[in-house]
Formats: C-alpha cells, structure tokens, sequence
C-alpha cells in the first residue's frame, strides 16, 4: 500500500501525498515530539 502512495505521489496525485502524510503523521510527530522539549516547535515542524 505504501509503496503505491509512493509512486502515486511523485507522479503528482496529491491525494496520495495526503494519504501518505496523515498515514505516518502520528509517528513523526511521536519522533520530532521525543526530540524537541517544545509542544508548539515541535507542531511546527511536523507541519
């Protein structure tokens, strides 16, 4: 599934880039989260 979003993605279909995005939203944010003390720089980097 992932790869599809992938290919889908790079050839321009934004709604791929969504999907792929709001699939692994959480998880970076729990990444960037662990790394950066501050809430809002954190969202703000996500973003």
């Amino acid at each position: 599934m992932e790869n599809k979003l992938i290919q889908k993605a790079i050839k321009g279909d934004k709604d791929a880039f969504t999907s792929f995005v709001i699939l692994y939203q959480r998880r970076i944010f729990g990444f960037v989260r662990l790394k950066i003390a501050n809430l809002s720089s954190a969202e703000e980097i996500v973003q």
